[in-house]
């Protein structure tokens, strides 16, 4: 298996092409700066739980005080750069937050059912399936298909006959082939009992 190598030429590019060969990738100065920070932002948020916003805060802090002395603006643009380089621990904390969760609320379900406390089972059994993730799989966005282009494939011979009727005004159903057609014998159908009603 052959790693793929990025080919723009941006910040994060560049540190994820480092990362990869850090020889062949080598980086500025400055760059070198950025990736510390990246990598202390994510320390930070890996290994010593801190939040987003306490995170935002120890950057702002001046350099004396174990800070980074970065704007405001700056410190929201590494924590996000930080998050796309590394990975983004804000969505899987939610996630395995909501996965205790429901497992809290199935726990006690069954607990209270066992015991017969209706009640409370009833209320551990909505709130359970409150945390059940949504399935997405059927939705549609009307939005997107107004704005997507779609070709019709018509057969030829179809075609043909839409042309011959726009100009005569007359649609021909035997543009199929002779041998896809079957003739019917005409038949009078008499129905004796529908005439009395």
């Amino acid at each position: 298996m052959e790693v793929a190598k990025f080919t723009k030429n941006n910040l994060l590019q560049r540190l994820k092409n480092n990362y990869i060969d850090d020889e062949g990738f080598p980086l500025e100065p400055a760059d070198l700066e950025k990736k510390r920070i990246f990598e202390k932002i994510w320390a930070l948020r890996d290994e010593n739980k801190y939040h987003k916003s306490d995170i935002i805060k120890i950057l702002m802090r001046p350099k004396n005080r174990d800070g980074e002395n970065l704007p405001r603006t700056t410190a929201y643009n590494f924590y996000n750069y930080s998050m796309q380089l590394f990975g983004n621990l804000d969505s899987v904390d939610s996630a395995a937050e909501k996965a205790v969760a429901r497992s809290v609320f199935h726990d006690l379900y069954l607990k209270s059912y066992k015991l017969g406390d209706f009640k409370t089972a009833t209320k551990a059994y909505e709130n359970y399936v409150k945390l059940i993730p949504e399935d997405k799989s059927n939705d549609y966005d009307p939005e997107k298909l107004k704005a997507s282009i779609y070709k019709e494939h018509i057969p030829k011979p179809a075609m043909v006959m839409f042309k011959n009727a726009k100009k005569r005004g007359v649609v021909d159903l035997m543009f199929f082939k002779p041998e896809d057609v079957d003739d019917a014998d005409f038949e009078e159908v008499k129905d004796d009992e529908d005439d009395e009603h």
